[in-house]
């Protein structure tokens, strides 16, 4: 104990701890300096930690000199070994009084920040105020302008939505008020938020008008209004303002980072921002090749005239695994992966950013860092149901079966006006065998956007697979009407295909494969349709070898892809390449063990190798999975076994319910 009482003594002797609390106040005084000039020269929020790690490393180098020097009159110098027997001055002087006094300031301003801290961001906390934004209106009579307003208005949405201060109704939510008469009351109760900020706009030329009202719903008065006439070279700083006004009003103490958030610069090139509005508006609809390429030109021109517009390389990014994902063609991914890498090294805070890239690792099979993005996205954005939704297809990736339903319900219940969260949930339920709930959920998509040719399709293939073939061809025939897609082209050819007409069947896989030349489950469906009696044996193999190629090409980008593999190991079986069929079954079985199609495919692979109680087995598992016996009947890979009475009890269908 004495020999501690004797450290602290000498420590106090040389003026260490006056040493300590001049560097603390000096550190204090440099970071809130750089915090202010950090955000007035634009730079990002993060660098502001070097400062804070280079501050906490030199701490103990201020100790250090502290013990072996004084700062004095005459410079410094070192300090000299005490004398025994000294008597020695322990008391405070005045600049111990003035650092002790700056100490205790810092640490009030400091516990007041934090105190401000945990009142707004308090989960739950019923006092942070919600609002909904209402669509708003195109006033310039000319329907080609509405990207500008529906833009405009996403744009303060996800501005408002970036503020943890808020809490801010999704987009699609209130796109339903858009053109219709509603009253402030209505909103409030179906939204369950205590404001609205509706508005107008009207763009003439190089001008705009904007118009903007927050309205309180409790009373229906205007706690805020403004009208903004300017160039149209404003309108990302108007954005800023109406967002910064609505703060204003809410009487919301908005941290700095919020703050910055509301005022931050995307671009300054006006051309590039429009651009960059319409590709975003092609991206709200529904997915075709169309929508999808137009979006793609759209945000080329964007970065074409601004080469640093993160948010226009993260649409692009977007846009381009939409392409991949409707038509397997791997050079799209490796153009979405580029164009991603773009977007981060030009600005790696930005929310879009990151949920293009929490997509892209989606879809290279790199699960588990999608999951920590996804999740990071809905802490800068908790209303952001794109993050919600792409968390749920990770989780369901990773056969985390109740998680990922359980993301689709939240996403659903979030925001019940977004057709995609339907659309999505009705993916993983058909592959679960809940057809009927997987059709529901299509006609729930359609009913909140009436031209979606995916959602017609997929209704389709539900009713189909549900045994209600009447229903599945009017599905198909109102997919076709609308466009002709590879989806619809498929599973008509796959009606065609059990209804024992394999020419026609051939003939509409040609027409999917004339939209979708790169997907190599089609070109294993022509290699059936061939296979069984649409054309020559010769002609099968070589479909056959252009699937295995393809899946190859698709194992490339994502190892983990399923269905790639599962129809990677099909093919080989078709090509005799029997060891490796098992091995790649095996492990898809492996990976994906709840998945139906999985085991049907297995079932043919054992049954084209005569292997006959690995193919019952097989077939045992998928019927368990939900797959429906009369396909079993029609499917001619199994023509072997029609006549065994073990087969015939399997598929019974009376014996299966």
């Amino acid at each position: 104990m004495s020999s501690i009482g004797g450290f602290v003594r000498e420590a106090r002797r040389r003026r260490v701890f006056r040493s300590a609390g001049v560097y603390i106040v000096t550190a204090w005084v440099v970071l809130q300096v750089a915090d202010l000039a950090f955000q007035s020269w634009g730079l990002p929020g993060e660098a502001l930690r070097f400062v804070w790690v280079g501050a906490a490393i030199c701490f103990p180098v201020a100790l250090v000199f502290g013990w072996r020097y004084d700062v004095t009159t005459e410079g410094v110098k070192r300090t000299p070994a005490a004398e025994p027997g000294e008597d020695l001055d322990l008391s405070l002087k005045s600049v111990d009084f003035l650092v002790l006094s700056c100490l205790a300031v810092i640490v009030v301003l400091v516990g007041f920040g934090l105190g401000a801290r945990i009142m707004v961001e308090k989960p739950g906390q019923a006092d942070i105020p919600s609002l909904a934004v209402i669509p708003f209106a195109n006033l310039s009579g000319n329907p080609e302008n509405e990207y500008f307003s529906d833009g405009l208005t996403e744009e303060i949405i996800s501005l408002l939505s970036n503020v943890p201060e808020l809490k801010v109704a999704p987009r699609s939510s209130t796109r339903g008020f858009k053109s219709k008469q509603y009253t402030i009351p209505g909103v409030t109760r179906q939204l369950s938020v205590a404001f609205v900020l509706e508005g107008s706009v009207l763009m003439q030329e190089d001008r705009v008008r904007v118009t903007a009202s927050l309205v309180d719903a409790e009373t229906e008065s205007a706690l805020w209004t403004d009208t903004y006439n300017r160039s149209l070279q404003d309108i990302i700083a108007i954005q800023g303002d109406i967002a910064g006004n609505v703060a204003d009003a809410l009487e919301v103490v908005l941290s700095s980072r919020s703050r910055e958030r509301l005022h931050k610069t995307y671009t300054t090139n006006m051309d590039a921002y429009v651009d960059y509005l319409q590709g975003r508006d092609f991206l709200r609809k529904p997915r075709s090749e169309t929508i999808l390429r137009a979006a793609t030109d759209k945000f080329d021109q964007s970065i074409e005239m601004d080469p640093d517009f993160a948010e226009a390389y993260a649409g692009l990014c977007e846009a381009r695994l939409g392409q991949y994902e409707m038509s397997a063609t791997t050079s799209f991914f490796k153009e979405a992966e580029s164009t991603c890498l773009r977007a981060l090294t030009r600005d790696n805070e930005a929310t879009e950013t990151y949920l293009a890239l929490a997509t892209l690792h989606l879809f290279s099979g790199q699960y588990d860092q999608a999951e920590q993005e996804f999740k990071y996205v809905l802490t800068l954005n908790p209303s952001l149901v794109d993050a919600r939704l792409g968390l749920a297809r990770t989780y369901a990736s990773l056969d985390r079966t109740e998680e990922a339903e359980a993301e689709f319900r939240r996403a659903v219940g979030e925001d019940p006006g977004y057709w995609d969260c339907y659309q999505l949930y009705g993916n993983f339920l058909i592959k679960r065998g809940r057809y009927r709930e997987a059709a529901a959920n299509y006609q729930d998509a359609i009913s909140r956007s009436e031209d979606n040719v995916n959602a017609y399709n997929n209704l389709g293939a539900a009713y189909y697979l549900a045994g209600n073939f009447d229903r599945a061809a009017h599905a198909y025939q109102e997919s076709l009407r609308l466009a002709p897609t590879r989806g619809a082209y498929s599973n008509t050819g796959t009606m065609y295909f059990y209804a024992g007409d394999f020419g026609t069947a051939a003939s509409m896989y040609r027409e999917a494969l004339e939209i979708a030349p790169d997907d190599a489950r089609l070109w294993s469906y022509l290699g059936d349709a061939l296979h069984w009696g649409a054309g020559t044996a010769a002609e099968a193999q070589e479909a056959y070898r252009t699937a295995l190629g393809l899946t190859a090409d698709a194992l490339k980008v994502n190892p983990k892809d399923a269905d790639a593999m599962i129809v990677n190991a099909y093919v080989s079986a078709h090509l005799g390449d029997d060891e490796h069929a098992r091995r790649m079954f095996e492990k898809t079985a492996e990976l994906d063990p709840d998945d139906m199609y999985v085991y049907y495919y297995g079932a043919l692979i054992y049954e084209l190798q005569g292997r006959t109680e690995d193919t019952y087995a097989a077939l045992q598992r998928a019927l368990e999975l939900g797959y429906l016996p009369v396909l079993l009947k029609a499917e001619p890979g199994f023509k072997g076994l029609a006549g065994e009475s073990r087969f015939v009890a399997l598929v019974d269908e009376d014996h299966n319910e």
